[in-house]
């Protein structure tokens, strides 16, 4: 059974720490505008608005491209960091 509960965007900001600061440093957003994000990719995901995945989180991340692309470059960014042994 899947949880219906959608996550805050402080509880995203909890739950993704890593990432969180990732989408920070490349994208120049604050926690809250991350956790947004993540937050709007979220529900996007589980209800099935593709209006939320392609401009949610703020004006910062639809200037950047949209949520998709913030978390998918800040996961590219702590992978490349990770392989290089930067952090």
């Amino acid at each position: 059974m899947r949880d219906t509960r959608y996550l805050t965007y402080d509880e995203c900001v909890l739950r993704y720490p890593r990432l969180v600061r990732a989408m920070c440093e490349l994208a120049i957003l604050s926690p809250g505008e991350a956790g947004a994000a993540l937050r709007d990719y979220r529900t996007s995901r589980e209800t099935g608005y593709t209006y939320l995945e392609r401009w949610g989180g703020g004006e910062a991340v639809s200037h950047y491209g949209g949520p998709l692309a913030v978390i998918r470059d800040a996961i590219c960014c702590r992978h490349a960091c990770r392989t290089l042994g930067l952090r």
